[in-house]
């Protein structure tokens, strides 16, 4: 069950980060935010989904590899 609360604790940053790079976009599309901040914003969000996505992948593959997303494991 951890691995589930770690998948879904890493999703809710993801989908938090995705949301606040998005309204950085929509503030260098309106002309409110200056290429080398949106550059900065970018680079900082891009690492960090990365990051993310790495330790999101890591653990599915702990919990493929343990059985864990197999349905006729029994525990």
């Amino acid at each position: 069950m951890k691995l589930f609360e770690d998948v879904m604790t890493i999703q809710e940053i993801r989908s938090d980060a995705s949301d606040a790079m998005s309204g950085w976009v929509e503030r260098f599309n309106s002309g409110d935010l200056s290429v080398r901040s949106y550059r900065k914003k970018y680079y900082k969000w891009k690492t960090d989904e990365n990051i993310l996505r790495n330790r999101v992948t890591l653990i599915y593959d702990v919990g493929y590899a343990a059985g864990c997303f197999n349905p006729y494991k029994e525990w």
